[in-house]
């Protein structure tokens, strides 16, 4: 969280940031850590770019979702008008409901 404080401190206009990924409660606790310092981050003016596969934390935080497949932009939704099937249905390239 060093590099958040530092962000705070700085004239940073955006963050990327992208938890490790190491065993899943290490990184379910440090995504958590993230995702509540980049909401205070967003708070003060700083843009906050998160890369992340938990899509239910993606959706909690985030005002816009950007979903990459195979490389390329498979699209860019509001957070708060979508769901997470919409999300999983982009990432995998198909209606899952179906």
């Amino acid at each position: 969280m060093l590099t958040t404080a530092r962000a705070e401190k700085s004239v940073a206009k955006m963050l990327c940031f992208d938890p490790p990924a190491s065993t899943s409660h290490t990184r379910e606790k440090t995504s958590a850590q993230v995702a509540g310092n980049n909401v205070n981050l967003a708070d003060s003016g700083i843009g906050v770019i998160i890369i992340t596969h938990n899509v239910a934390q993606g959706l909690k935080v985030a005002d816009k979702v950007t979903v990459l497949r195979l490389g390329r932009v498979a699209g860019v939704v509001d957070a708060k008008s979508t769901s997470e099937g919409e999300l999983i249905s982009m990432i995998v390239g198909a209606n899952l409901a179906e």
